[in-house]
């Protein structure tokens, strides 16, 4: 991993610096959002922060064990020499978040709805953090759009023209978020419609930028297990979205009929 800097024995990687300042900066966007704050409390929101922090890290340690394997005890809890895989972070709290909003009597819905708004621009900012740090690399090219590593700290390999898909796949996310910010501010849309959106978007983002990824493993025909999961979460996108889109096809005609 590559230390951006030591506070006496403690060194602050760049992947984990990153993952903070993204949260930092979604936990500003979310106070800064009146109609949010609105129908969840400041408290309630960094309570539910710290919960999907904690799944979001088992999951995805899980899930990235389940692919790579551990060679000790140690190295299945060194969370903090990376290895992360970000589908185990996003399925736990698909599950976690409703069950949290719904116990608290908090609008499901109109909630799941405004951070997802916000959450790729925190995983886009986490990607920057991979980017840094070499993990998740792409493919070796000839192209001269690409990459290079010379630190000895970094996990990619060194001197070697790399497919630069952490920086694109962070491009993609920070247009996923501005696409979703214009449809809250300029084309308000139904409940659910920018959830769907935002699965189906990051779904499909992860789902064409695996097959650049020096990590992709045929799993099922010549798809990884992560595209595999991708296709889910793009299907149940797709399935929120139509439905947000048919209430307000069904609202319209029954207001022409009036």
């Amino acid at each position: 991993m590559i230390t951006l800097f030591t506070i006496g024995p403690f060194a602050i990687q760049s992947y984990g610096a990153m993952i903070v300042l993204g949260i930092l900066v979604m936990l500003y966007l979310f106070k800064q959002d009146k109609p949010l704050m609105s129908k969840i409390s400041l408290d309630q929101i960094l309570n539910l922060t710290s919960l999907v922090i904690l799944f979001g890290v088992i999951g995805a340690r899980l899930l990235y064990l389940a692919e790579h394997g551990a060679d000790s005890f140690l190295d299945a809890i060194a969370v903090w020499d990376g290895g992360l895989s970000v589908f185990g972070a996003i399925i736990p709290n698909l599950i976690l978040v409703p069950l949290y909003l719904y116990a608290h009597k908090i609008p499901v819905m109109f909630v799941l709805d405004r951070v997802a708004i916000y959450v790729p621009l925190l995983h886009g900012i986490a990607r920057l953090g991979c980017a840094i740090a070499g993990c998740c690399h792409g493919r070796v090219t000839n192209s001269w759009f690409h990459v290079m590593y010379t630190n000895a700290d970094s996990m990619a390999p060194l001197d070697q023209p790399l497919i630069p898909v952490q920086l694109l796949s962070a491009l993609g996310l920070f247009i996923i978020f501005l696409f979703l910010y214009y449809h809250r501010n300029y084309k308000p849309a139904r409940p659910g419609y920018l959830f769907g959106s935002y699965l189906y978007l990051s779904g499909n983002l992860r789902f064409i930028l695996d097959f650049l990824r020096a990590g992709h493993t045929p799993w099922f025909l010549y798809f990884s297990h992560n595209q595999v999961i991708a296709w889910c979460i793009m299907f149940a996108g797709l399935m929120i979205k139509s439905n947000a889109l048919r209430k307000k096809l069904v609202k319209k005609l029954k207001a022409k009929d009036l």
